[in-house]
């Protein structure tokens, strides 16, 4: 199945109970279960199933199982806003004490983020560039994630992925990157090609497409 079909008939259409092609719009902010019981074990996520849209609903489900699907990974969690998506990624492996490695030339929002983090005891290092060798001298055993974004904003840098992912792997260090400039037209190139950034024509009036799961980046911003 292709990009494009695949965004019209992959898994997330499949999902609806009356087979229609598109999931329906969920309208409602409450879901009702046969028991109490079993509405407690939703909302202590023992239990799959819906407890308040504002939490999840079937059509930001259906549009999560379709981004992942897309990426090729094992999850996807829709956020409000990119910030409030950096802050879920990061408050989940972060906390007082621990540290962060991040590049100087970042967005805005984002570097206002991390410098919020400091009230919460998490400290940021900000180097050059995300690459291997301004990583390694600021590398300590305190720094619990580096974070950076595939294509710099505003500067336009490029990250070698496929090097900073090994190097950090190797570290037990998880790489997040931020992937807004590079999209889902990723899953066109084939997941056995090692290559973080390939040239290609025809899509989209995009030139460049970057694939960042396969090259090991376990976290992804969109």
């Amino acid at each position: 199945m292709k990009f494009n079909t695949k965004l019209l008939h992959g898994k997330a259409g499949r999902n609806t109970p009356d087979g229609a092609t598109l999931p329906g719009i969920s309208q409602v902010s409450a879901f009702s279960y046969d028991s109490a019981e079993h509405l407690e074990k939703v909302f202590g996520n023992k239990s799959p199933g819906f407890a308040y849209t504002r939490i999840g609903n079937p059509t930001v489900a259906a549009f999560e199982q379709r981004i992942n699907e897309v990426e090729g990974g094992t999850g996807a969690v829709a956020c409000a806003s990119g910030m409030a998506a950096i802050t879920v990624a990061l408050l989940n492996v972060l906390s007082a004490g621990d540290e962060i490695i991040a590049g100087s030339g970042l967005f805005g929002g984002t570097i206002d983020l991390f410098k919020d983090l400091e009230a919460f005891g998490i400290t940021t290092h900000f180097i050059p560039h995300i690459t291997v060798e301004d990583i390694k001298p600021v590398l300590n055993q305190n720094i619990k994630a580096v974070f950076g974004e595939i294509i710099g904003n505003p500067g336009l840098d490029v990250v070698n992925i496929k090097e900073v992912s090994d190097f950090l792997h190797e570290n037990g260090v998880p790489f997040i990157v931020d992937a807004t400039t590079a999209t889902e037209e990723a899953r066109h190139c084939r997941r056995e090609k090692p290559v973080g950034l390939r040239r290609t024509a025809g899509i989209n009036m995009r030139s460049f497409i970057i694939i960042p799961l396969f090259l090991g980046c376990p976290v992804i911003f969109q």
